[in-house]
């Protein structure tokens, strides 16, 4: 019995001692990368487990490749070398960019979104460090493919291929690891998120009737305008404290007594599609589940009389269309400006939505209305955001640790301060009417909060990175002929501005001024704001 037990380990080994080089350079590909990064923020014990998820990848591929002649199995090895390369390459730019593990998320984030926003995602996180992070991840399998069959020699190559069968045993035997994760979301994740992947179904196929109870005393406004920004951490708005003035405008409208900002407001996510998501449907990415199946806040719309009106400045088309495009479309009318239609790279500031607003308000009648205005605001590119003549704050103004540092806050800064303008403007052309504004972003940033290098989105793996985009602002304003038929709305505005909200729950809010009492069960007034 020991005999065949002795023998059956030496048949299991003899592929990898005999291509012992080989194995070590694959699986150094295949979790060297993901497993240090594991390590940084997970501890050991993960990262064993990824990396023994590596090796029982690379030893299939290890006996595959030891059934070949010497000449195809060059030619193989060279594919899988590449392909090591590759995946290497791409754990460490997803961790450097998003925090995390390269999956259905970052595939989500890079075809889901619009072409413009997904090129700039890409020209504005490819800083010198992280092509510095990328040639060290490839370049070190290079090394490795070079200086391994020299290394290991003769007795060295039996020691080190049992012992990688001892290691893996032991990590199969003696830890309960392998229940925390699947393989198809580590190395086969990849490929599956790729492969999983298809356009956004069309949602008006999944318009929903929603059961709703109304308010018979309720004081409802003729006109809901919600503005949807982008990438606004509230720590940089002077409304919220910030030492910078940058949102001069609106400060002047909360001291008139028509607009309140709300202290503790948060995003159910730190990325547009996630966010978007929970913002214009009753599906909330906190909890996860199915998002299609969802009443959606033009199904409210239609329910209670409202014509809905969508009006973008960010681009309509995606790599493999838009999700947030799929929500518009469900609006009565939609409307993309200027070149964001086509979906390129492009500086069409949000002034542009100005005459169309105007033009919007002019058009009354009795008919209820919301609007939804979709702003590039402050994404990355943070200096293709604003004209010149909004160029305010400079490098020179900041004390960052490096230049870049103050070069890239002094350019978001100017950002919020063009956008500070911007809703003041939209906020004027609405005056007249009886109307309700409501503003807040998809998403914060994270602006060197979490690590003096980096500045993008949240990477979902950093809690304190996700602290840091979680942080949104969020403005309502109330015309002077609202607050005049409902004077005791902002009278209790101000005994909400320390409440905690979610923009997962707005639907519910939107739902409360248009006057729903219960919408599908759900007491609308438990998740409202107001």
């Amino acid at each position: 019995m020991k005999n065949l037990i002795y023998k059956t380990i030496l048949a299991l080994m003899s592929p990898v001692r005999e291509n012992l080089s080989i194995f070590l350079t694959l699986w150094f590909g295949a979790c060297s990368a993901l497993s240090f990064y594991i390590f940084q923020h997970f501890g050991v014990k993960l990262m064993v487990y990824y990396v023994f998820l590596g090796a029982m990848i690379c030893y299939p591929i290890v006996v595959f490749i030891s059934l070949l002649n010497s000449k195809l199995k060059s030619i193989i090895f060279n594919i899988f070398f590449a392909l090591a390369c590759i995946n290497n390459a791409a754990d460490a730019i997803s961790f450097e960019t998003t925090g995390g593990e390269f999956g259905p998320d970052q595939v989500a984030l890079i075809m889901g979104t619009n072409l413009g926003e997904s090129a700039e995602f890409f020209q504005s996180y490819f800083t010198p460090h992280l092509f510095l992070v990328v040639l060290l991840s490839v370049g070190s399998c290079v090394l490795l493919r070079l200086a391994l069959p020299q290394i290991i020699k003769g007795k060295l190559s039996t020691i080190l291929g049992y012992g990688i069968l001892i290691t893996l045993a032991s990590v199969v035997c003696f830890t309960n690891i392998t229940k925390s994760q699947s393989w198809s979301t580590v190395f086969l994740g990849k490929y599956l998120a790729f492969s999983g992947y298809s356009t956004p179904p069309d949602l008006k196929d999944y318009a929903t009737s929603p059961d709703i109870s109304r308010r018979p005393d309720a004081i409802t406004p003729s006109n809901i305008v919600m503005v949807i920004g982008e990438s606004f951490n509230r720590d940089h708005s002077s409304l919220y404290g910030y030492t910078k003035k940058t949102n001069p405008e609106l400060s002047k409208l909360e001291d008139s007594g028509l607009l309140l900002h709300l202290d503790s407001v948060t995003t159910p996510a730190v990325h547009t599609i996630q966010a978007v998501e929970s913002i214009l449907s009753t599906y909330d990415d906190r909890q996860g589940g199915d998002w299609l199946n969802q009443t959606t806040l033009f199904d409210i719309s239609k329910a209670m009389g409202y014509n809905t009106t969508w009006l973008s400045n960010q681009s309509r088309v995606g790599a493999y269309d838009n999700i947030v495009t799929k929500y518009a479309e469900l609006a009565d009318s939609s409307l993309w400006v200027g070149l964001s239609g086509l979906g390129l790279m492009k500086k069409d500031y949000d002034e542009l939505l100005l005459p169309y607003v105007t033009e919007w308000s002019r058009n009354t009648d009795e008919t209820p209305r919301l609007l939804l205005i979709h702003m590039i605001g402050s994404h990355p590119e943070f200096s293709g955001r604003y004209p010149d003549n909004y160029n305010v704050f400079s490098a020179e103004d900041y004390d960052y640790s490096n230049k870049r540092q103050c070069k890239t806050i002094s350019e978001y800064d100017n950002s919020i301060l063009y956008n500070d303008a911007i809703i003041s403007n939209l906020i004027t052309s609405v005056s007249d009417l009886d109307a309700i504004v409501l503003y807040f972003p998809d998403h914060g940033l994270d602006l060197y909060e979490s690590d003096s290098r980096y500045c993008g989105h949240g990477k979902d793996g950093i809690p304190e990175s996700v602290r840091s985009a979680e942080k949104i602002p969020l403005w309502i304003y109330v015309s002077e002929k609202y607050n005049v038929r409902n004077p005791s709305f902002i009278q209790n505005l101000s005994k909400i501005k320390d409440k905690p909200v979610s923009t997962a729950d707005i639907i519910y809010s939107i739902a409360d001024l248009m006057g729903i009492s219960l919408l599908n069960g759900q007491d609308v007034k438990e998740k409202s704001m107001f």
